[in-house]
């Protein structure tokens, strides 16, 4: 399996010093010129093996700003993020390049004191900013999916002890797949249109992950005879022969979960020593979990890779544990500086202690409570996804619910590792487990100075509607809308 990577073939020399020619008494002008980065992939044997009846080895498999959402751009510096400002803007040169043109010039200026041009101006400064921008930007934006590689020149001019710096950044096409822009354009408005008119179904995280995982890996099949010109492309998840490789599944994973607005990530490493890409995906508790889809699409659909920890071990691939096997290196181009920096994994795979999959539920990891609404049951259920013949039954894997409204415990033990959640029923502050006037009337009298709730318990938690810490009127005007069905939580 083949990780989307641009591999450095020094196509000049780089200038270590800077030639400088005098334009005028009052100004100068400075030339400079960058390495070329050019796409190669690569296909390293990392063969996967299933437990199926008749002991059969699996066909091998090579591969390589929604608000709240993680960004590799909120890891660059000034320099990168004006260079990832201005590829953005001119999506990746769709908004620059003729239909004609295999590549685009992209001009980005930077406005400097003598002292930061003295600064700025080096091959090493200057290529730094370009090649961080460019790393993050494939990775926040897979929809550019036509960047085959990267070059760059530099002029500068100086008046008056100003400087104005031109990185001029060339982005030509993956003309194996792409032969000029007119294509692209073609390939990016399919594209859009496709994830518009995905639907994903579910009333939580977790089910509407589940619905795209699946999705995908019954829509398309892995193209084991790397024949697919665009398999290293999420377009291949979405246009004939639907023939991915590993980075098409990862970024059309990602485009879709952008668009429903749930956190993830693409990840690139190596995959049991191979050259490989695949997801994080952050779930309601805050913490971050594994998905690699191209492993999960055998002959059947799995979960053996499906929101797991750094410590899960699969079912039918060896039980190796995830973090075994994918190993994130960050490195988007080989034999460069800049390497990205990915969340932390969760050690154990997703779990739920739900009160059933209908009702509203959400977890506070930082003061550890679960919060489920008026009308719902409380009960026990437990998904380790890392089983694919029945996830309901991992042993040494529980949850274990003590009492059924405010106040009672949600213990979740997930491979030896145990968290205990305090219950949070929105409304029933006196956790009678129901919500009527008299709960109204205690927030009521808290609010009037005439009564009051425990601080830092789970009653204080159920009146407090805003999640402000205070009781105030505000609360009172939700629980009223609440306990008249007017709004729900």
């Amino acid at each position: 399996m083949t990780k989307r990577i641009l591999c450095i073939f020094i196509s000049v020399l780089m200038l270590l010093s800077v030639m400088s020619i005098a334009a005028s008494a009052l100004g100068e002008t400075y030339y400079m010129e960058g390495p070329d980065f050019v796409r190669a992939m690569r296909f390293p044997g990392d063969e996967v093996h299933v437990k199926e009846s008749g002991g059969k080895t699996l066909t091998p498999r090579y591969s390589n700003g929604l608000p709240g959402a993680f960004t590799f751009y909120s890891q660059l510096n000034a320099n990168q993020k004006r260079a990832y400002d201005v590829i953005v803007e001119a999506k990746a040169g769709l908004d620059l390049a003729s239909d004609s043109a295999s590549s685009v010039d992209i001009p980005i200026h930077y406005y400097l004191t003598k002292s930061e041009f003295d600064a700025f101006w080096s091959n090493s400064v200057m290529g730094n900013a370009i090649e961080g921008a460019l790393a993050a930007v494939i990775e926040d934006y897979p929809e550019y999916f036509w960047i085959g590689g990267l070059g760059w020149g530099a002029g500068a001019s100086s008046t008056s002890g100003k400087y104005d710096v031109t990185i001029t950044l060339n982005l030509p096409l993956d003309t194996s797949a792409y032969a000029n822009f007119g294509v692209v354009r073609n390939y990016y408005n399919g594209l859009i249109q496709a994830v518009d008119s995905f639907k994903a179904v579910g009333g939580n995280r977790y089910q509407m992950l589940k619905s795209i995982h699946d999705q995908i890996a019954k829509a398309v099949s892995y193209d084991t005879d790397f024949n697919n010109p665009i398999a290293h492309q999420p377009t291949s998840v979405f246009f004939a022969p639907f023939e991915p490789v590993c980075e098409g599944y990862a970024e059309a994973l990602k485009l879709i979960c952008d668009k429903y607005g749930i956190p993830c990530i693409g990840v690139v490493g190596l995959g049991n020593g191979g050259a490989h890409k695949w997801n994080y995906v952050q779930m309601e508790d805050g913490k971050w979990y594994g998905m690699d889809l191209t492993w999960d699409d055998q002959s059947s659909v799995m979960y053996d890779y499906f929101l797991v920890g750094s410590q899960t071990k699969n079912a039918f691939f060896g039980q190796a544990t995830f973090g075994d096997q994918h190993s994130p290196t960050g490195e988007e181009f080989n034999g460069s500086s800049v390497t990205l920096t990915y969340p932390t994994l969760s050690t154990t795979s997703y779990s739920l202690a739900v009160p059933n999959m209908n009702s509203t539920l959400s977890f506070d990891a930082t003061n550890n409570r679960v919060y489920f609404g008026k009308n719902a049951t409380l009960r026990s259920e437990f998904f380790a996804l890392c089983n694919y013949s029945n996830p309901a039954q991992i042993s040494g894997q529980t949850v274990t619910v003590l009492g059924t409204t405010t106040g009672a415990t949600v213990t979740v033990n997930n491979g030896g590792t145990t968290r205990v959640y305090n219950a949070v029923r929105w409304g029933d502050v006196d956790a009678n487990n129901t919500v009527n006037t008299t709960d109204y009337n205690k927030i009521k009298a808290v609010v009037g100075g005439t009564g009051t709730i425990a601080d830092n318990t789970p009653n204080e938690a159920a009146a407090d509607f805003d999640g402000d810490g205070v009781i105030d009127g505000i609360d009172l005007y939700y629980m009223n809308m609440y306990l008249n069905g007017n709004i729900d939580y």
